[in-house]
């Protein structure tokens, strides 16, 4: 198995057409459950009310992120750890440039992280999996965040490819730049 490339920040396309077809799936099968009077339409568009909470849930942590912290000038979440792979980059180029814009959590010392809105937005939309940190999240108003996710990008990095890093790093100072 080769290695996984890095991959682009934001949802993709099938992350934006599932949740439309979830969406319009269940209103259909409402709709057939109030025509014809059956009952299982009900109990099969329950996946796709599941799915619209979830999503409803997701809009809400934005939103209480972006009241509480919005009028400070914060766009989102930096989530680094000690490692050795990336924390002196991080610190020497990442903190003073986009530093003032993050709330900064240190995965390593996850067990001291309050329940805070900035906790909630990270494991909410950056789930524990391989390429959990270091990652961005920078809000984009309600819209769905998008999720920088750098764990590939030193592994080439470390290797002597910056490549990867350079382009995600382009395009978060250029994101942030439209603010």
């Amino acid at each position: 198995m080769g290695k996984r490339p890095t991959p682009a920040p934001g949802p993709t396309a099938l992350q934006k057409k599932s949740v439309l077809f979830a969406v319009v799936s269940g209103v259909t099968l409402a709709g057939i459950g109030m025509g014809t009077g059956w009952v299982w339409p009900y109990f099969a568009a329950i996946p796709s009310l599941l799915m619209f909470c979830w999503q409803a849930y997701g809009k809400l942590l934005i939103l209480h992120f972006l009241l509480q912290q919005g009028k400070h000038g914060i766009h989102g979440v930096l989530v680094t750890s000690d490692s050795p792979v990336w924390k002196d980059y991080i610190q020497e180029n990442w903190l003073d440039r986009f530093g003032s814009h993050f709330i900064v959590l240190n995965a390593s010392r996850r067990s001291q992280w309050r329940n805070s809105p900035a906790t909630r937005l990270y494991f909410f939309f950056c789930p524990q999996e391989e390429n959990y940190c270091p990652a961005v999240i920078l809000l984009r108003g309600f819209r769905h965040p998008r999720v920088y996710r750098f764990f590939y990008a030193f592994r080439d990095h470390k290797h002597g490819n910056d490549t990867a890093l350079l382009n995600l790093e382009e395009d978060l100072a250029r994101e942030l730049n439209r603010r």
